[in-house]
């Protein structure tokens, strides 16, 4: 993302929190799913890696 862009996408989330109606709090739980899938996909590529690592050191691999 650009920055003006992820500058707009904070501007919206923090304005749609302070008036509470409906459009606004869809707006607050799509930017929460999407962190939370961004999250979920950093923490499992983590824990591929680290087991992909772990696992080649101990066949010698590295």
């Amino acid at each position: 993302m650009e920055q003006s862009a992820l500058s707009t996408f904070i501007q919206s989330v923090t304005g749609a929190l302070t008036d509470f109606s409906t459009t606004n709090l869809a707006t607050i739980l799509v930017a929460a799913l999407g962190i939370t899938v961004v999250l979920a996909i950093a923490w499992f590529a983590y824990r591929f890696i680290v087991r992909k690592v772990s696992g080649a050191m101990k066949k010698g691999k590295i």
